[in-house]
């Protein structure tokens, strides 16, 4: 499955984002708060993002991942008061810093250690949107869609194959979506069970599961090295 042909990153295109006014200001902000509030955390630059009290100690197996999607006008708001409770909440994320990228919907993403920990920095995270703006993210499910929360917007979750390297949960879902489902149009009872051990839900665009069953890793593995071939 070639990932090139791979554009659930774009989708859906946020065109708000490119606005000359939220550019030029975004340009002022950005320095000012490496200046400022990343001076008081660990982090780390690449050419697209910054990455905020980085770790190297993620579990192996599938780990969950939060996309804040909050729309323009509260977007510097949001990393600056995220980078304020970092440390205090313990919170190992990352935002979009390449403003070419700013029409990509995911720039915002947080990296929890595990299901318990997910629950946790929701509780946080939502009293602090409560007024805020939000866009929606084809290639996840919202916290509420996964049974995470009864109601609220902004907030959506996957979860990383870590155990694949190099393998993002959007992309992972996009490839089953496209090798699988869709090449199964009429699915019998099997292929749906072989659906379900990847880890995949045709309910909506999330994990099936925050704590699949460790015992499909092979088949996963096996199925993933056919899909990506």
């Amino acid at each position: 499955m070639a990932k090139a042909q791979y554009a659930l990153y774009t989708r859906p295109l946020l065109k708000n984002f490119q606005n000359k006014n939220f550019l030029n200001k975004s340009k002022l902000l950005l320095p000012f708060i490496r200046d400022t509030l990343l001076k008081r955390v660990r982090h780390l630059e690449d050419g697209h993002w910054v990455f905020v009290n980085p770790t190297s100690s993620r579990p192996k197996g599938w780990t969950p991942k939060l996309y804040v999607c909050v729309a323009p006008q509260d977007f510097w708001s949001v990393v600056g008061d995220l980078i304020s409770i970092t440390r205090e909440e313990k919170l190992t994320w990352k935002f979009c810093k390449n403003f070419k990228f700013f029409a990509r919907p995911d720039k915002i993403v947080i990296y929890p250690v595990d299901l318990k920990d997910l629950k946790r920095i929701i509780r946080i995270l939502r009293p602090r949107l409560k007024g805020k703006h939000f866009h929606g993210l084809q290639s996840a499910s919202s916290t509420v869609q996964s049974g995470l929360e009864k109601k609220g917007s902004g907030l959506f979750v996957g979860t990383d194959p870590a155990f694949l390297k190099g393998v993002s949960w959007g992309y992972y879902r996009w490839a089953i979506e496209e090798g699988i489902i869709k090449a199964n149009k009429k699915m019998d009872n099997n292929t749906k069970l072989i659906i379900e051990k990847l880890n995949v839900t045709l309910k909506h665009r999330g994990p099936r599961s925050f704590n699949p069953n460790k015992k499909n890793i092979s088949l996963v593995r096996q199925i993933w090295k056919q899909l990506s071939s």
